[in-house]
């Protein structure tokens, strides 16, 4: 519990079956070089409402990267990439069940809060969460636009005071 620097990459590989948990008090800032990783069939599941933030001094754009057949699973908690929260690429597949994401900046006016790689068999399915100026039904980092929402959930947004759009997917 508390905050926690976090500086080095975490690379989870071969089978490994992990499960993170973000505390309700847990503060983790990565920097640095600090990411997690996942590759092989590994597998991460991630619960609670800590949060998991990057800063502005962080070598890396993104929290988290699933490669190969890897598999991430996000349950919930606050997710503050420094441009992308999850990135997956391969074969990997990454499912959201809940969560709060946004990132400290965008690039050329757009938000890229999850991304696929480009020419790649991976796949991200959202079930639940907030996503700040980022709709995950449209999602713009692809090319064309992508829907990440899964079949029967759809987006509502709302745009808060300070301008920014929240999107959620119910």
């Amino acid at each position: 519990k508390g905050a926690f620097d976090w500086i080095n990459a975490v690379n989870m590989k071969n089978d490994t079956q992990t499960v993170l948990n973000l505390e309700e008090d847990a503060l983790i800032t990565v920097t640095k070089d600090g990411i997690i990783n996942t590759t092989d069939q590994a597998t991460l599941t991630i619960q609670g409402k800590g949060t998991l933030e990057q800063d502005m001094g962080s070598e890396i754009g993104y929290l988290m990267t699933a490669a190969g057949s890897s598999k991430i699973i996000i349950k919930d908690g606050t997710y503050i990439g420094g441009l992308i929260c999850v990135q997956a690429e391969e074969n990997a597949q990454v499912e959201i069940y809940g969560g709060h994401f946004e990132a400290l900046v965008d690039w050329h006016g757009t938000y890229w809060l999850l991304n696929l790689v480009d020419n790649t068999q991976a796949s991200i399915t959202v079930y639940g969460g907030t996503f700040v100026n980022f709709d995950p039904s449209n999602s713009k980092t692809e090319a064309p636009a992508a829907n990440f929402v899964a079949d029967g959930y759809k987006v509502v947004s709302e745009e808060k005071d300070n301008g920014d759009i929240w999107y959620t997917v119910v």
